[in-house]
C-alpha cells in the first residue's frame, strides 16, 4: 500500500490549535494596525520590495517582530494541517498489502477482487475469518457479508473499509459483521482486532465441542482419543489432526493444498507425497478393520 505524507497524523491537531488563534491575530493586526514599536527589529524578510522596485526573495530589513511571527505560524500551522495524514492513495492496493502483512504474521491468505468470487470461495471452503471491503465490484461487502449470514455461514467478518460514518458503521455491524475498521488504519491496530476475535472464537469452540461424531467414528478433543464401534484406535498427532480436519468439515471440498496449510502449516507445496501416505495410513487403520467408513471427502 502507497502511504504518502509529510508529517505523522497526530500534528493535525497541533496544527489546527496554532493556526485559528494565528490567523485571529493576524487579522486583529491588519485591522487595528497594531505595530508596538519595541517590537521593531530587523528581520529576515521574504519576497520584500526595494528600493525602485528591486525585489529580492529574502533580505534583512526593519520589520515588525509580531508580523513576522504571525506570519510564520500561519504557514507553519497551515502545513501541519495539510499534510499530516496517512492516506491510502490506491484501495487497489490495500489488499495485496493486507495479504502481505497477514502473511508475514503467518497467517494463510486468500484475496479475491470482487464479491462473487470471494461468496464462491467462502462457500466452498472453510475460512476462520473474512476481512471485508465495503465497496468492491459485483458484490458489495453487505451483500456479501448478508448472504453468507443467510446460508447460516456464522465464521467472523471484519469490514475494512472507507465509509466511516456512525450510521455506516452500525449498518456493517448489524448485518453480522464482528467489528469494523476504518481507513486510513495502522495495521498493527488490524492484527490487534484479529488476535482479539480469533481468541474469542478458540475459547468458545472449546466450550462447546469436546467431540466430534461421524460416520461412527468418535473423536475426543480433550483426551486426543479415536473410538470406532467402541474400539479405541490408535493414532498418531499428525493422523489425529487429519482426521479432525476431515470431521471439522463434512460435505466440504477439501484440496490437497487447504491439508497442506491447515493441518501441516504449510504455505508451499513440497513436491513429496505427506498427504497421500498419512491419508493411505489413516485409511488403513479405520477401513481395514471396520469396512469402508466415510469421515470426509
Amino acid at each position: 500500500m502507497k502511504i504518502k505524507y509529510l508529517f505523522p497524523n497526530k500534528y493535525k491537531s497541533i496544527g489546527w490549535v496554532v493556526l485559528i488563534p494565528s490567523l485571529i491575530l493576524g487579522l486583529i493586526i491588519t485591522m487595528f494596525n497594531i505595530e508596538p514599536a519595541f517590537l521593531d527589529w530587523r528581520v529576515p524578510t521574504i519576497f520584500m520590495d526595494e528600493f525602485m522596485g528591486e525585489k529580492k526573495l529574502l533580505a534583512m530589513t526593519e520589520n515588525n517582530v509580531l508580523n513576522e511571527l504571525v506570519g510564520v505560524l500561519i504557514i507553519v500551522s497551515g502545513l501541519l494541517v495539510a499534510f499530516s495524514k496517512e492516506k491510502i492513495e490506491d484501495d487497489e492496493d490495500v489488499g495485496p498489502w493486507v495479504r502481505t502483512g497477514l502473511k508475514e504474521n503467518g497467517h494463510v491468505v486468500d484475496l479475491f477482487a470482487n464479491g462473487k468470487d470471494a461468496l464462491i470461495a467462502a462457500t466452498l471452503q472453510s475460512y476462520d475469518l473474512f476481512i471485508f471491503d465495503r465497496m468492491v465490484p459485483e458484490l458489495d461487502g453487505l451483500s456479501l457479508l448478508k448472504s453468507l449470514r443467510a446460508s447460516k455461514n456464522q465464521t467472523p467478518a471484519i469490514f475494512l473499509t472507507a465509509l466511516g460514518e456512525i450510521d455506516e458503521r452500525v449498518k456493517g455491524l448489524e448485518y453480522g459483521a464482528d467489528d469494523y475498521l476504518v481507513k486510513p488504519f495502522e495495521f498493527v491496530e488490524l492484527l490487534a482486532r484479529i488476535d482479539v476475535i480469533a481468541r474469542r472464537q478458540n475459547a468458545s469452540n472449546q466450550e462447546q465441542i469436546i467431540e466430534l461424531m461421524a460416520g461412527g467414528i468418535i473423536l475426543n478433543l480433550l483426551s486426543r482419543k479415536c473410538s470406532l464401534n467402541a474400539q479405541v484406535i490408535d493414532l498418531t498427532a499428525k493422523e489425529f489432526q487429519l482426521l479432525e480436519f476431515f470431521m471439522r468439515h463434512p460435505d466440504r471440498l477439501i484440496t490437497r493444498t487447504m491439508l497442506l496449510e491447515q493441518v501441516w502449516d504449510m504455505s508451499f507445496d513440497p513436491t513429496t507425497s505427506i498427504v497421500e501416505t498419512h491419508l493411505s495410513r489413516l485409511r488403513n487403520k479405520i477401513d481395514k478393520p471396520f469396512g469402508n467408513v466415510s469421515f470426509g471427502k
